[in-house]
């Protein structure tokens, strides 16, 4: 049975090399719907791999695992896994409505590792649908039994 993946493309910017790395955030309207999916990043080509990860990857927060296993089923050498590093929140103040809160409301600031050169921390500067970034010219490479959708 095929499992359906949604998503969108960050693009994020290195602050060591200055390079950029496309990433792809996993979306879904449960926990459930993304759990166990992966994505890696080639540090060659505008490309990002997505697969499900084996559950002993799963506990992993390095990804090397599922990387040595990417690059050794699709032969290749260049796919790397792009770590969340931490997660600035931006706190609401006490006391406000949900209604107050809604429309100050700003996602935290995600800092990943950046792929390329491994040491530099990597900031999303923007974001694409799946449509978007392929008509930019990235591409992705889906291996198993997995469908992109938008």
């Amino acid at each position: 049975m095929t499992r359906i993946v949604e998503g969108t493309v960050s693009i994020l910017d290195c602050r060591e090399c200055g390079r950029t790395s496309p990433h792809l955030i996993f979306s879904g309207d449960t926990d459930m719907a993304t759990m166990g999916l992966a994505s890696l990043t080639s540090v060659v080509a505008d490309e990002i791999v997505i697969l499900e990860s084996e559950q002993s990857e799963c506990c992993d927060k390095t990804g090397r695992g599922l990387e040595a296993r990417a690059n050794r089923m699709l032969s290749r050498h260049d796919l790397r896994f792009v770590r969340l590093l931490h997660a600035e929140k931006i706190e609401p103040s006490a006391g406000q409505s949900f209604q107050e809160f809604r429309e100050v409301y700003r996602a935290p600031n995600l800092t990943y590792s950046c792929p390329k050169c491994g040491v530099g921390e990597a900031v999303a500067g923007r974001s694409a649908t799946l449509s978007e970034y392929r008509s930019e010219g990235g591409q992705f490479t889906v291996f198993g039994e997995l469908e992109l959708r938008d």
